[in-house]
């Protein structure tokens, strides 16, 4: 028998931890964790991407949760069956700053508040929930986490979940992973190309030393929020697609075109 089931059928569209979560996949019924599908804020694999949308990267320690809403309010028509959670963390350090921003010297709060995974609850019972791919950020673990400041919130976010790495006893890749409280990660779990890859089993400062030498995405100035950087990717591709100007002196027939008899 297989060690996953389907969970609970409700679908859910919420900002998560640095992505939005769509839907349900599995739930783990050794751990009793149901597993989202996610689509992440800005993209956050390569060192490259590290670079162009964190505004910094720190080494983060949860030390408390809380579930922002009751049971009974998650199964109401707004929340949909979803119970949404934050989570403090303590900043051990910080291991790289955005030295291409004009806010660069801003300090990085010693604590952080962070949305994360929360729960989905179906007949008053909550099956806690995690992004597929990526930590739930769990207290009393350890974690290294691209983060942003949001102009939308005017807050320090996690710029996409599933960038985040287990960071337990000082290895990357060792610790709580899809609610998972002690993993021990392989090339075969994450994005090929990604820090995830390229720091595995080394420390913060292989991280900072990857990302140290990673240049930005072609073509994104470094300005503004996480967002702003996107966007101006979004603009670019959309533009790409757009039809091909008329030659100069050509024109579109229109309702009142002349039609030339054939004259044959």
């Amino acid at each position: 028998m297989s060690n996953r089931m389907k969970a609970a059928s409700a679908v859910v569209a919420l900002a998560i931890a640095g992505g939005v979560a769509w839907g349900v996949a599995s739930a783990d019924q050794g751990i009793g964790i149901a597993l989202m599908e996610g689509e992440p804020r800005v993209p956050a694999d390569t060192p490259a991407e590290w670079v162009t949308y964190a505004d910094a990267v720190v080494v983060a320690r949860v030390t408390a949760e809380r579930d922002t809403i009751s049971v009974s309010e998650a199964e109401s028509d707004e929340n949909g069956g979803y119970q949404p959670r934050e989570v403090t963390l303590s900043v051990v350090s910080v291991i790289w700053k955005n030295e291409l921003l004009p806010n660069a010297t801003t300090p990085i709060p010693p604590t952080l508040t962070l949305q994360a995974s929360g729960a989905l609850v179906e007949d008053g019972q909550a099956t806690p929930a995690a992004i597929e791919g990526s930590p739930r950020l769990a207290i009393d673990h350890t974690y290294i986490m691209p983060i942003g400041k949001f102009a939308s919130s005017g807050t320090w976010e996690i710029i996409n979940s599933t960038a985040v790495l287990p960071y337990d006893d000082g290895t990357v890749g060792i610790g709580e992973w899809e609610g998972s409280a002690s993993r021990t990660l392989s090339p075969s779990d994450l994005e090929a190309g990604s820090v995830a890859v390229k720091a595995l089993g080394g420390t913060a400062a292989t991280v900072s030393q990857t990302l140290s030498s990673a240049k930005p995405v072609d073509g994104v100035e470094i300005v503004g929020d996480p967002d702003s950087r996107w966007q101006q990717v979004v603009a670019r591709n959309d533009a790409s697609t757009e039809p091909d100007p008329l030659p100069s002196g050509s024109e579109t027939p229109g309702d009142d075109s002349t039609v030339v008899p054939d004259t044959e």
